[in-house]
């Protein structure tokens, strides 16, 4: 990615699943507005306008609501479809810069590491979802590379609800995203993501996403792409779109 739109995006709600280590500019407001439609395992679901508002407290911290917007579900088995809805949840959650945060990622070789603990908190105004508080810590690190590309590598440990929704486990999350600018507006990105549960019977989440970005300007930017699943845990495919804006 070049420098120009690698500083344009720092701080920046992305589009891929994972976390970055860059926090909001002092002083200003981050909004960030998506659509996604997952399908896989007889499941269709549509989640509108989840939606996070980040707002920068100095040059090392941000703070941010979350908002997981309107979940529409459909589930056929054995010939028989179940629909549900749910309004989703909300996340609190912080992000502190331990380095980086004054390069940017500016040259090559430069590296940015953050660290991102979250809360989730039940709302349970719909007809699924957990009623359980679930949070945890994410770890984003961010290195510039050669010819305008760069790479992002994000650990997360998480704990959440069971499947009895009684008590708690623990996940492993981890991910690879790199990124490249093609012209002075447009960007896109490749990214590996994967979610491993410690509960018995529950397996290996994994997916493939591409996606790319268009900035109308260095501050508001449309994206668009997909994420598809590589194991059977995974949905198999989910489009997404969305707008965001840093006031």
């Amino acid at each position: 990615m070049s420098a120009g739109v690698f500083v344009a995006m720092a701080g920046l709600a992305q589009a891929q699943t994972s976390d970055d280590p860059f926090v909001v500019p002092a002083g200003r407001i981050l909004v960030e507005v998506d659509v996604y439609e997952t399908s896989g395992q007889g499941t269709d679901t549509l989640n509108v306008m989840p939606v996070l508002v980040t707002y920068g407290l100095n040059a090392r911290t941000d703070i941010g609501v979350g908002f997981d917007g309107y979940y529409h579900e459909r589930t056929k088995m054995a010939g028989v479809t179940t629909t549900t809805h749910d309004w989703g949840d909300v996340t609190l959650r912080c992000k502190y810069s331990l380095w980086g945060h004054d390069n940017a990622g500016t040259q090559t070789g430069e590296t940015a590491f953050a660290l991102l603990p979250y809360v989730k908190v039940p709302l349970g105004l719909g007809d699924s979802g957990s009623d359980q508080t679930e949070g945890g810590l994410i770890l984003p690190f961010a290195v510039t590379l050669p010819v305008d590309w760069s790479l992002v590598i994000m650990t997360g440990f998480d704990a959440v609800a069971d499947s009895t929704d009684t008590g708690y486990d623990f996940q492993w999350v981890e991910s690879l995203v790199l990124s490249r600018t093609f012209s002075g507006k447009i960007s896109g990105y490749l990214e590996f993501y994967s979610v491993l549960p410690t509960e018995a019977g529950l397996d290996w989440s994994a997916q493939v996403n591409v996606g790319v970005y268009y900035f109308f300007t260095p501050d508001f930017y449309f994206d668009c792409g997909c994420n598809f699943g590589v194991t059977p845990a995974a949905p198999d495919v989910e489009p997404f779109i969305g707008l965001t804006y840093l006031y």
